[in-house]
């Protein structure tokens, strides 16, 4: 049977196409929000879509504000112990990127005074040396989106950024000089996050992801994204 409650689900508002299209502020369409409507179909479980800042999301699973985070790693936040984490689905690469591949560039270790793009909130376990001994300086900005679009308009010398998102911006503009994933930074198992409360039909959704992923129902739209 059905919960009469949707679960509560969240889109980080930094996130931009393909994992959600955040123009207009509602996240009807993208990786994530098609993610969460799979899901829904296969518990037999409502949804509600619900915008988050990233820099809230802490927060807010601490509180139990959301019910379900997907497209999340246990190196970039701090679960609650009343959530269960599901098998990841995916992996992602966290890339490095640049105008050009630039003379001389010997790898992010050899970078020194340099300013890097990076998103407000996000955690960068493998550049966590980099950042605090002040060779990389980081430039937050508030989405994905931002970063690549200062690194284009050249107020950047590097930039971080997920493979999906790199690739998804460089279709956007076919008439403009792509930017290059010069190096891979690091790679993350993607899962998701249920809440475990009586509420939330926690193992009705996490056995309803096992069936999907089994049936290559995740591998199938991830593709549609790539």
């Amino acid at each position: 049977m059905a919960s009469t409650a949707p679960l509560r689900s969240a889109i980080l508002e930094s996130w931009i196409m393909p994992l959600a299209d955040m123009t207009n502020g509602a996240p009807e369409r993208g990786l994530i929000p098609d993610l969460y409507r799979l899901i829904a179909a296969e518990s037999q479980t409502p949804i509600e879509l619900i915008s988050i800042p990233r820099a809230r999301i802490d927060m807010a699973l601490d509180k139990a504000q959301v019910d379900i985070l997907c497209y999340a790693s246990p190196n970039w936040l701090h679960a609650p112990y009343h959530f269960i984490w599901s098998l990841p689905f995916m992996t992602q690469r966290d890339l490095l990127v640049g105008r050009e591949r630039y003379p001389g560039f010997d790898g992010i270790e050899s970078l020194s005074g340099t300013q890097l793009g990076t998103v407000l909130g996000y955690r960068y376990p493998s550049l966590k040396e980099l950042l605090g001994s002040g060779k990389l300086q980081r430039v937050d900005s508030r989405s994905q989106h931002q970063v690549l679009e200062m690194l284009r308009a050249q107020r950047l010398d590097y930039g971080v950024s997920n493979e999906l998102s790199l690739h998804w911006f460089n279709r956007q503009s076919p008439a403009k000089p792509p930017l290059i994933a010069l190096e891979a930074i690091q790679e993350e198992s993607i899962a998701c996050l249920v809440r475990d409360d009586p509420q939330v039909p926690a193992q009705r959704v996490l056995r309803a992801m096992v069936r999907l992923q089994q049936r290559g129902e995740f591998n199938r739209l991830l593709q549609r994204y790539r």
